[in-house]
C-alpha cells in the first residue's frame, strides 16, 4: 500500500511541490508516520503532546526515534518561528 509508513505520501509532496528532503519535516505523534519520514529520507519530529507520550515507554521509544521531540505545541511553535 502506499500510505503510512510508506514513503510514497512525502515522495508525492516532495515531486508535486518541487521540494528537497531538507526542505520537508514530518511530525507525526505515532511510529507509522515517523518510520514514513524515515523511508523518505526527511527529518522527522515527535508530536508529544498526545495521550500516548504520557507512557514513558512509547516517549523514551519516541525521542530515540527522532531528530525532535516537542513535549507541547509550543515547542513546536518556538522551533517553527525561533521565537
Amino acid at each position: 500500500s502506499r500510505m503510512k509508513p510508506h514513503a510514497f505520501p512525502v515522495l508525492d509532496a516532495m515531486n508535486r511541490f518541487h521540494l528537497d528532503a531538507a526542505d520537508i519535516l514530518v511530525l507525526d505523534d505515532l511510529a507509522p508516520g515517523i518510520k514514513m519520514g524515515k523511508a523518505a529520507g526527511v527529518a522527522t519530529a515527535a508530536a508529544g503532546w498526545g495521550e500516548g507520550h504520557r507512557v514513558p515507554l512509547i516517549r523514551d521509544e519516541m525521542k530515540a526515534m527522532c531528530d525532535y521531540y516537542f513535549a507541547t505545541v509550543p515547542e513546536f511553535e518556538h522551533f517553527l518561528f525561533m521565537e
